[in-house]
């Protein structure tokens, strides 16, 4: 980057410029942009084509792809002494951390652009990852990564399920077999035009600005990461950006810690330690057999069924003595449900209430039967996730899903819909059927029925988020609240029986 700059900064190195490969480059990126409202048309794949096309038709030497061996290579197993293993374990544990890290944070990126709902699964990523490396690496192969560019393309392309990873795999393998001598003629250039445009894209100046906003730690870690990168140090500026935040991190654990002594240590004073670990899901330590026998088409024997299963709750969750639960409902850690709310997993089920969720005065949750929606290859009728508001008399009626950190406003409906995470759901609004993406605010009084009102549905704002945040620890500190009052009266009364036996016993002992 530093050479670049000093370059730059003299007008000589205009003279140096391949204007041949500035056209071709240009040309990618017109296509692109000139077909971004035909996602079905494939923009880079023209601007290639006819790139190349013209580059060697007007016998422009510019600098190709070059030569590519049309066949597949020979499965060569490492023959190396007991010394040398430890030797190579040693030298690829920055290529596999640096691999991993890349793969993540490109799933990351990916999971921002798609607006999922359901974000990837890191495990398998790494899984999937460390198979490939390992077979590639048998055939000579380079260490391979999930990388932001193919992926970002893939979805520009229309790309949307599993089967897109793979057909692009299949079509590499073929146009390596077969179109070898064709791919060999694509100008160098062109590709880069197609680069920078996709990292141009990639590039989001707000999320620093936000940054800046709220930890200004992590925005330094930020730039450390971005400087590195610019400067062909990648694996330097990770590092360094990583430690930052982990030192960080443990500082502002230790003086949260002293702080904590520093207070009164009353009883009244107390509030509940927030968590920033994600939902444990109880739900999935529960036994298999109640899952078999949701699939039983026995009527009423279903719905027996259904009721007689219990709640099953944690033991830092508060639910108050006048709700009602009935059936296989998951109440996951620091949970809160308030009074007169009523869920009923006795129609569809089972339902989960994510950690530190609080559902107020008056909420209704039911479902239709056999209507679920699939999170992370589990079943569910209602699944609410973590840090979720749903305010007084709000109705969530299965099949649902709430995103992580959504307000639901007094007496909304959401129904039959897909929530994406950081939403805020107006008062009095109605969301049917539709899968509303992340970060979007559903207007007050609105009804929202089609997919398209959905899309068009604007940004939350930093406003709706800090409103969510401040209900959330609220009703953290109510459920504990709670539950100290709950735990001091079962005390009195131990302690009151315990007087009157000991009372009793020493007048008998006297007789």
């Amino acid at each position: 980057m530093s050479e670049m700059i000093l370059t730059m900064h003299s007008p000589d190195w205009l003279h140096l410029v391949s204007w041949n490969e500035v056209m071709c480059g240009m040309l990618v990126m017109f296509f692109i942009l000139a077909l971004k409202a035909y996602p079905r048309i494939p923009g880079a794949l023209l601007g290639l084509a006819l790139a190349t096309f013209i580059s060697n038709h007007l016998g422009w030497e510019l600098s190709k792809v070059g030569e590519l061996t049309a066949s597949f290579p020979v499965i060569n197993f490492p023959q190396l002494l007991g010394s040398q293993w430890f030797s190579l374990f040693i030298v690829s544990i920055p290529l596999a951390l640096l691999g991993a890290t890349e793969s993540l944070l490109s799933a990351k990126v990916i999971d921002r652009l798609e607006h999922k709902a359901k974000p990837h699964h890191s495990n398998l990523e790494l899984l999937g990852q460390g198979v490939a490396n390992i077979v590639v690496g048998l055939f000579s192969g380079m260490p391979v990564t999930g990388v932001v560019v193919r992926s970002t393309v893939n979805i520009q392309s229309g790309g949307k399920t599993r089967f897109a990873a793979m057909a692009h795999g299949l079509i590499l393998i073929v146009a390596l077999l077969y179109f070898s001598e064709m791919l060999a003629q694509i100008p160098i250039a062109a590709l880069a035009g197609l680069l920078c445009l996709i990292g141009f894209r990639l590039v989001e100046t707000h999320h620093f600005v936000e940054l800046l906003k709220k930890n200004k730690l992590e925005a330094i870690s930020f730039l450390i990461a971005t400087i590195g990168t610019l400067n062909n140090k990648l694996f330097v500026g990770l590092l360094g950006a990583i430690a930052l935040v982990l030192v960080g991190r443990l500082i502002s654990k230790r003086l949260k810690k002293s702080e904590e002594f520093a207070e009164d240590d009353s009883e009244e004073g107390l509030r509940a330690v927030i968590s920033h670990q994600k939902s444990s899901l109880i739900a999935s330590h529960a036994p298999h057999d109640w899952r078999v026998r949701y699939q039983t088409n026995l009527e009423p024997q279903k719905w027996i069924i259904h009721v007689e299963e219990k709640p099953w709750l944690h033991s830092t969750s508060y639910v108050h003595p006048n709700a009602t639960l009935i059936g296989r409902v998951i109440v996951d850690r620091s949970a809160h449900i308030a009074a007169e709310t009523s869920i009923r997993a006795d129609e569809g089920s089972p339902f989960y209430v994510g950690t530190r969720t609080n559902l107020q005065d008056g909420v209704v949750l039911h479902a239709l039967k056999d209507k679920y929606v699939d999170v992370q290859g589990k079943k569910w009728a209602i699944y609410i996730d973590e840090q979720v508001s749903v305010a007084h008399q709000a109705l969530i009626h299965g099949p649902c899903f709430i995103g992580a950190k959504t307000f639901v406003g007094f007496k909304a409906v959401v129904h039959d819909s897909v929530v994406g995470p950081n939403c805020f759901i107006g008062i009095g609004s109605v969301v049917v059927g539709v899968e509303v993406p992340a970060g979007r605010f559903v207007p007050h009084g609105s009804i929202i029925d089609t997919q398209t009102k959905a899309n068009e549905l604007p940004p939350a704002t930093e406003a709706h988020h800090h409103f969510n945040e401040d209900v959330v620890e609220v009703n953290e500190g109510l459920a504990t609240a709670y539950q100290w009052v709950d735990l001091k009266e079962k005390n009195t009364w131990k302690q009151q029986s315990s007087s009157e036996s000991s009372a009793a016993a020493s007048s008998v002992s006297y007789f």
